[in-house]
Parts: structure tokens; sequence; C-alpha cells
């Protein structure tokens, strides 16, 4: 699950490395979720200049703020596995975040496994 917003360029740069995560698990029993604050026209409209292939969650603005974090945080990444336990906690952006997941996606490979 990744909070984000269509504004701020650390959200924007790692989305080329948070596509090459979901490629890598297509098929595979889990859910990318892009979780942002904007409309959905908004998002309709950025998705048609940039990829992004997480399923888009629009309107969350309430979501986010109350529930999770505040607008200064993004992006903001959580690994939740399939028991709904949240087994990461990402804090800000990175061009390079397929590198930041190294660490914690062969124990996703073991749970999707079981």
């Amino acid at each position: 699950m990744n909070f984000w917003n269509t504004g701020y360029k650390p959200c924007i740069a790692e989305m080329p490395a948070l596509n090459v995560i979901v490629e890598r698990y297509k098929g595979k029993n889990v859910t990318f979720l892009s979780i942002a604050p904007e409309e959905e026209e908004i998002i309709r409209t950025f998705l048609k200049k940039r990829s992004f292939h997480f399923i888009p969650v629009a309107n969350a603005r309430k979501l986010i703020i109350e529930d999770f974090i505040t607008e200064q945080m993004y992006p903001y990444t959580m690994i939740i596995d399939k028991n709904g336990i949240i087994k990461k906690i990402i804090l800000g952006g990175s061009e390079d975040k397929e590198k930041t997941f190294s660490s914690i996606l062969p124990h996703i490979d073991e749970s999707l496994a079981k």
C-alpha cells in the first residue's frame, strides 16, 4: 500500500521502481494499492501522463490524515501480509525503492508460497 500525492516529486520519482515490483509479482496473490488524497479525475488525468501499476484509490484525504499519515510524510509505503499484519513501513521516497524492498521481498515470497 503506497500513500502518495500527484504533486509531490519524490512520489513521482519512485513510481518506476514500484512498477518493477508490481511486474515481479504479476500473477501472484498480491495486491498493490496507491492511496491518494486527490479527486478521482485528478488521478485519472495524472495517470494518462505517467505509468503507475498500483491500483489507484482516490479521495482518501480523510483516511490518510486521520488514520495513517500527515501529508508531510509522502510517500509512505506499507507492506501488509495476507493476515493483515504490517510487516514493514518505509517512509520517504526513493528512485531506487526496489533496492529498499530487497531485504523484505524474500520474506514476502515465503509467505506467498504458504
